[in-house]
């Protein structure tokens, strides 16, 4: 089968040719490693079960001949069915300090193992299903190591924090997860600098000086695995000279051997690659950062850098268990022609990360339900759900196959995947992330089971290792083209260099352009620091001085002014017409744990019988027992009710919500001199200005498509804003301190990314450490997200409040300099949902640092109390009527297709039936339209198609052979250059 690796496989021959030349370098190192294996500690070594070498029959079937060949002569030893015990190994660590990356932990390990390395690998102890007991020093049965690597890994296991004192015996370290968060960032420093040398120094006797001259220096070099590129560019006082520094080391040793990366050993010249390299887990994203670092060191000064990255996805060898062999499937994780079952979406069950509405619209196509029917097979949904998450919903008429298959062992999850006709990639449409700058897992998982994918053509042009044969390709929607890598990580690295203008003082003793950069760094400092003062001038209250309420009852509000009129300038009426006024009565309903300060501010300003639901609707599936059950009753005809709307287009999602709106809500346009009508029985209300208008145009816009006619609604706003002693009062400005982030610490909701970068300004940081003042960050802390990446120049100035009681809350909050808007740059807070930050804000008096087009949104701010500055390059303005138009007329078109497809499910339902009873003469096969050539609906379809299942296994099965000898390659090539460190150490020596 020709191979689809390109570049990858043109250098084979030269691998093959440098083998030789390989064990001549290595044998040199071999009586270190005896030495140094008779010295390791027994209290680490863990007696696995099972020492199986991965045997031929385990390897897919589509590896051909030649491939055998080249992979035993670059392994010598495996053909008799264990390693030569004249083949000297180098010693490689396999690093991860984090609970996920466990398949690209594994797939490392092998592929340094298959490229002729003695392998450690360094994993927590408190990892799920890997707890690893000192005591017993052996694996639970049911971990992920012992059920995946146990047949072919030969090394041990230690604990991560055990590196940084052994880091001198590895020639290579492979950090799988960098860069890691928060303390595990500091560890990862602390060996990146220190680079092994620190525990090569202290070591003692003759064993240890042969494991210092093992590598340069006595340190290792570093392989760092990238899953968020755009990560890098934000630790400018280490991790970015170090790139930097990686960059120039690159070009220079690319220019000395003639920009050829062949060749093993020392380059030519005597130019060393660099001692820090970074990959990446698919070609897209290799290629992201690749330009992501050169154009961000050539904007600091680096002239034409270089940096290599190369690609390895996780992959490993896998056997299918015992029962799912005797299911019909054979050993190397291939099934018979008929024992392909299901259709299957994999990973965490997340709307954020999986179209599964784009998923269930192709699979409610007639023709694919039909097929889903006559086999009785299902679409799973096999992974993990969120705490508190729900399952998405399905369409009434798939959602008798939809299957969920949560929480399953490492084993049985492998094995349900390779027993499917095909995984279903489901990359949400609005993010370009998983072409770009992610690798998917959803890939990876597909390979290693051996089983196709249903993909986008986009899909197969990003990861270009993927053979069409091995996946069912459909056309992307309209207007969605090709993503470039290389040009997206040009803007990303732009909006870095424009972000720091600081960071090129550094970068200036790298390039050795001290004089120009440095100037220029301080040129910038000056003129920021002016900006700041002109801010600071600007700074005033947010809210006019509270007035001193008057005399009044305790707990009731003030009169309006209205009313005052009315009543003669503030005069008593006669008591007699007092007893005729009917005192109203007004109730507040919330039945969740949040929104509980609006529920305050909806009790303070509202004087009418009404009934306010004030989390409306409390969830997308929510069905309004309690609005129903009032809309009925007859006792209370005259009793309005206020829906305090959180998330607009939760209104259109549930059929008796949007029926109840249209009927007690709407109200038809009245003709010119047509007498007023009376209110609504039923009301919308929002929190802002911008999310009125937008609720407004959704609810017409739905209205027109369902009613036929054109409604009318009235969507009020109303901030919840309460009276509070000792706040409205204000402080003096002498007892302002501190910034302030406010609300859930989640990086999905704020970004605080752009905020520490701002804040590590010089000019801010000057400021924050001569008044000894912080950055606070108030609010509720999740325990199911990793923690915040503090830049380390602001570590000392960041300090986190969690969970304050509501007085202390606010009491903290008045007292702060200004609060950040920071938010992220979805536009969701500008578009349809109101943010807490401004609410807490404006009721304890605190200005808001945040963009001008915050105080557009939210109009009723006052410019003289914000901080404002400019959006973010490349920010537009959004028509809000235009966005609420599309928003009700795609969910109006996906809720006639849903019935529709419902409907046609019945009619089939009836005629089955009939034709059982005889009632409908002679049965006739039944005819489904079949999907549109080239759509998602399509793909399905073609899963089905006898034998099309069978090749394309077969086809990824073989994929799979092919990228996991392109890994060991990858690792070998990874080893060569390291030798040429080692060599050169000796030589040193």
């Amino acid at each position: 089968m020709p191979l689809a690796l390109g570049s990858h496989w043109r250098h084979l021959a030269a691998l093959l040719l440098r083998a030789l030349a390989i064990s001549l370098v290595t044998l040199k190192l071999g009586c270190k490693r005896c030495s140094l294996d008779r010295n390791l500690e027994p209290d680490l070594l863990f007696a696995l079960a099972t020492r199986m070498e991965m045997c031929g029959d385990q390897v897919a079937p589509a590896i051909n001949k030649a491939a055998a060949v080249q992979a035993a002569m670059l392994h010598p030893g495996k053909a008799s069915g264990g390693r030569s015990s004249q083949q000297p190994q180098q010693r490689c660590a396999i690093f991860n300090n984090v609970v996920y990356h466990m398949d690209v932990a594994a797939g490392m390990a092998w592929a340094f193992q298959e490229a002729g390395c003695n392998v450690s690998c360094y994993l927590r102890r408190d990892l799920k299903g890997v707890q690893i007991s000192s005591a017993m020093h052996q694996l639970p049965r049911c971990c992920f190591l012992q059920d995946v690597m146990a047949e072919w890994y030969r090394g041990d296991y230690r604990t991560p924090s055990s590196l940084q004192q052994e880091a001198g015996r590895y020639a290579v370290i492979v950090m799988v997860t960098f860069p890691e968060f928060g303390a595990r960032l500091a560890l990862q420093r602390t060996l990146l600098e220190s680079g092994g040398e620190q525990s090569s120094n202290a070591a003692t006797g003759k064993a240890s000086r042969r494991q210092a001259a093992a590598v340069p220096g006595g340190g290792p070099r570093f392989l760092l695995i990238s899953h968020n590129p755009d990560q890098l560019l934000g630790h400018p006082s280490w991790l970015s000279p170090l790139l930097l520094q990686q960059a120039v080391q690159q070009k220079q040793a690319s220019g000395a051997a003639g920009g050829s990366s062949g060749g093993g050993g020392r380059r030519s010249g005597g130019r060393l690659p660099p001692r820090v390299q970074l990959a990446a887990l698919s070609p897209n994203v290799a290629t992201y950062i690749q330009s992501l670092l050169e154009t961000w060191a050539a904007g600091m000064g680096a002239a034409a850098p270089r940096v290599d990255v190369p690609w390895l996805p996780p992959l490993l060898p896998w056997s299918r268990s015992p029962a799912a062999v005797g299911a019909g499937g054979s050993s190397g994780g291939g099934g018979s022609s008929g024992g392909y079952r299901h259709l299957c979406i994999q990973g965490t069950i997340s709307a954020k990360r999986r179209d599964y509405a784009g998923a269930f619209a192709a699979a409610c196509h007639p023709a694919v339900l039909a097929q889903l029917a006559r086999r009785s097979e299902s679409l799973l949904l096999v992974g993990g759900l969120d705490p508190g998450a729900s399952p998405p919903p399905a369409p009434d008429a798939l959602r008798p196959f939809v299957r969920l298959e949560m929480d399953l062992p490492f084993q049985a999850y492998y094995d349900t995947l390779s027993r499917c006709r095909a995984i279903l990639t489901a990359f949400p449409p609005d993010t370009n992330a998983y072409l770009v700058k992610k690798s998917s897992s959803t890939l990876a998982a597909a390979i290693h089971a051996g089983t196709p994918l249903v993909t986008e053509e986009r899909v197969l042009r990003a990861y270009s290792y993927i053979q069409r044969d091995a996946a069912f390709p459909y056309k992307a929607a309209p207007g969605l083209p090709d993503p470039d890598p290389a040009a997206e990580a040009e803007g990303t690295a732009a909006v870095a260099l424009a972000a720091s203008p600081n960071m090129k003082a550094a970068a200036a003793r790298i390039c050795m352009q001290s004089a120009s950069v440095s100037d220029e760094g301080v040129l910038q400092q000056e003129q920021d620091q002016q900006r700041v003062q002109q801010l600071r001038e600007r700074a005033q209250r947010l809210l006019p001085p509270a007035r001193k309420p008057g005399k009044q009852q305790k707990g009731k509000p003030a009169k309006a002014e209205a009313e005052t009129k009315e009543q003669g300038g503030g005069g008593q009426q006669p008591k007699k017409q007092q007893q005729k006024k009917k005192k109203q009565r007004c109730a507040i309903f919330n039945n969740v744990a949040y929104h509980i300060d609006v529920a305050a501010g909806m009790a303070w300003a509202f004087q009418y019988d009404v009934v306010i639901f004030i989390t409306f609707p409390e969830g997308r599936n929510y069905a309004p027992q309690q609005l129903l059950t009032l809309l009925s009753s007859a006792q209370h005809p005259s009793q309005r009710q206020l829906l305090v709307v959180h998330n607009p287009d939760y209104l259109i999602q549930n059929p008796p919500i949007s029926a109840a709106l249209l009927q007690y809500a709407g109200q038809p346009r009245a003709a010119a001199g047509a007498p007023p009508r009376l209110p609504p029985r039923m009301q919308a209300v929002v929190l802002a200005p911008f999310i009125a208008k937008y609720t407004r145009s959704l609810l017409e816009a739905w209205g027109r498509r369902r009613s036929g006619d054109k409604p009318r609604f009235e969507v009020p706003w109303l901030p919840p804003v309460v009276p509070a002693a000792g706040i409205d009062e204000g402080v003096p400005p002498s007892e302002l301190r501190h910034l302030c982030i406010q609300g859930t610490i989640d990086p999905m909701r704020r970004d605080y990314a752009a905020a520490f970068a701002a804040a590590c300004h010089p000019a801010v940081l000057a400021q924050l450490a001569r008044r000894n003042e912080s950055l606070l960050l108030v609010g509720s802390l999740r325990r199911d997200i990793p923690p915040l990446e503090v830049p380390p120049v602001l570590q000392a100035h960041v300090r986190f409040l969690h969970n304050l009681p509501y007085q202390d809350y606010y009491a903290t909050l008045t007292r702060c300099r200004a609060i950040l808007t920071a938010f992220p740059d979805n536009d969701v807070y500008l578009v349809k949902k109101s943010s807490s930050t401004l609410a807490a804000a404006i009721h304890v008096g605190t200005p808001l640092v945040t963009e001008e087009r915050v105080i557009k949104a939210y109009s009723y701010l006052r410019r003289e109390a914000v901080f404002a500055y400019d959006p973010p390059q490349g920010a537009v303005e959004r028509d809000l009527g235009a966005l609420a138009a599309g928003t009700a007329r795609d969910r109006a078109e996906k809720e006639d297709a849903e019935k529709a497809a419902q409907q046609q499910q019945q009619q089939r339902g009836t005629r089955r039936r009939r034709r059982r009873l005889g009632e409908g003469g002679e049965e006739e096969e039944e005819v489904v339209e079949e999907p549109e050539a080239g759509s998602y609906a399509s793909a399905l379809l073609r899963t089905f198609q006898p034998g099309a299942a069978a090749a394309a296994h077969e086809a990824a099965r073989s994929l799979k052979a092919e990228l996991m000898q392109h890994n060991a390659e990858v690792a070998q090539q990874f080893l060569l250059e390291t030798a040429a460190w080692a060599e050169a150490a000796a030589a040193e020596r």
